[in-house]
Order: structure tokens, then C-alpha cells, then sequence
């Protein structure tokens, strides 16, 4: 854990992608709860300030964030690599499109005060090397953590002309996102969603790996497997007509696809508790 997550209370020292050019692709979180910061993504400047949520995504460069000599919060920095493997819930996969785009969100005092007892929790644990437990409950808190900013999200009222970065790529992206969820249950191929979006796989490869952090077959591959993991647990039907229901050529088939992922069978996952 100590390699994935990074939590900080009230820092006073900035950050720059010189200093830091060391730290693996990380997804930043940080809640303003005084004073303000500015901090530069992409080459655009921005100021955050009192009780306001910030989301910066892997795939943007982050190039400084300066905290005044006001700033009061929380930090929160959760590799690339750490967020995927929280396996979040793909059912609500459009609100992590809305989350590329619309990175500062307002929050009222109540929101302000939920989410700074969520990061004061993960901090205390982020410090509690004592703890053998530690790893595992800062793995269900940081997943627990992601699905609160998703829902900050989803009942935001800012739109993406009001964030200013309403651009072709970010269409692509919500295009495609859109047809995962339609399709996604049925259709694994990079192909077939190039093709419904009448682009090439290799650039809808490109701009999705570009503005998301991940690549287009792993949006597609989670959704299936996410799909494949609850229909397991949350229906009496058969391992054969799962596979069925999500269009593999075989159980066999459905089998091999679901252990290289999951690292176990559909049976095994399905008994556990």
C-alpha cells in the first residue's frame, strides 16, 4: 500500500512535476475546507478554493499545485494501478466520464464534512503501520472513497461547458463510454465499438487511453467481468447460461476469459463469500 496511496493533511509544501517525476500515474483527490490553492493541468491555471472537491485524473499532466498560506484540507494520491484494482462498479459508467471532464466541484457544508471524515479515516489508517490490518481496510476505504466522489459527481450541477473543456476528444470518449454500457454485456471487441463510432480502433484506442488513463479494452473488459461478477452472485442461474447471456462462444470459453482476470473460476468466485 505504502507505494500506491499518499495522504496528506493541511500540506504547506507544493507540489511540482519536477520535484516529482518519480511518482507512478496516480489519480488526485483534494478537499478545500479553508484558503485556497492553484494548481496548473495541462498548461491551464486554476483556482480552488473554500469547500470545494478536486479530482485530477492519471491521464492529464499535473505541472505544480501551490496550496496559500490559508489552505486547510486533505490529499489524497491513489496510483493508476491501485484505483483498478478496487474493481469499481461500472453501472454508473458515466459519471466517470463526467469526472474526466468536470474536475472542481462545489460542496455544501454537509458534503464538506461527510467527505473530511472519509479522508480523516483513510489518513488515520494510511499512518497505522502497527496495524496488520491496515492494508486490507485502506483497500475497502480507498473503494469506499471513490464511490463517494462518483456520487459528489453524479449530483453535481456543473457541466462540462462550464468547466471549459468540451472538446472532440471528450465527445469520442462519452460516445464510446455510452456504448460499453449498451453493448458491453454482449460486445468485447475494440472493433465493434470502433466501428459503431465509424473511427478507427487504433485512434478510439488513442483518445480514450489519452483522456481516460486507461485503454478502451480495459473499460470493456471490466464492464464484462463486472457484469459476469454480479450476475454470479446475485442470480441462481446456471455458469452455462451466464455464458450464454453474455455472448460467449462456450462456457469453456466464458471460464478461460473470467480465471485470466480474476485469477479464479466463475465456480470458485461464485462459492466464496
Amino acid at each position: 500500500m505504502a507505494n500506491n496511496v499518499y495522504m496528506k493533511k493541511n500540506p504547506k509544501v507544493g507540489y511540482s512535476k519536477k520535484k516529482n517525476s518519480g511518482l507512478a500515474p496516480s489519480y488526485l483527490f483534494v478537499l478545500c475546507t479553508a484558503g485556497s490553492f492553484e494548481y496548473v493541468l495541462d498548461g491551464a491555471a486554476r483556482e480552488v478554493k473554500a469547500r470545494s472537491f478536486v479530482y485530477v485524473p492519471s491521464s492529464t499532466v499535473l505541472e505544480s499545485a501551490t496550496p496559500d498560506a490559508e489552505f486547510k484540507g486533505y490529499v489524497a494520491m491513489l496510483t493508476q494501478d491501485y484505483v483498478q484494482s478496487l474493481h469499481i462498479s461500472m453501472s454508473n459508467i458515466l459519471i466517470w466520464d463526467k469526472m474526466f471532464d468536470v474536475q472542481v466541484v462545489p460542496v455544501s457544508r454537509r458534503q464538506c464534512d461527510s467527505i473530511r471524515t472519509f479522508m480523516e479515516t483513510m489518513l488515520s489508517c494510511w499512518k497505522d503501520s502497527e496495524n496488520p490490518y491496515s492494508d486490507e481496510a485502506m483497500w475497502h476505504l480507498s473503494k469506499a472513497f471513490v464511490y463517494k466522489s462518483l456520487q459528489l459527481f453524479a449530483t453535481s450541477e456543473v457541466s462540462r461547458d462550464e468547466a471549459g473543456v468540451f472538446d472532440r476528444k471528450s465527445q469520442i470518449v462519452k460516445e464510446f463510454l455510452a456504448l460499453v454500457q449498451e453493448y458491453g454485456s454482449k460486445q468485447r471487441s475494440l472493433e465493434f465499438y470502433a466501428s459503431e463510432m465509424c473511427i478507427s480502433p487504433k485512434y478510439l484506442s488513442f483518445v480514450v487511453s489519452r483522456c481516460t488513463g486507461r485503454k478502451a479494452l480495459a473499460w470493456i473488459e471490466e464492464y464484462a467481468i463486472n457484469r459476469a461478477c454480479s450476475m454470479l452472485k446475485s442470480t441462481d442461474l446456471s455458469i452455462n447460461q451466464i455464458a450464454e447471456a453474455l455472448n460467449f462462444s462456450s462456457p469453456s470459453d466464458f471460464c478461460r476469459y473470467f480465471r485470466k482476470r480474476m485469477g479464479k473460476t466463475p465456480r470458485s468466485f461464485r462459492m466464496d463469500k
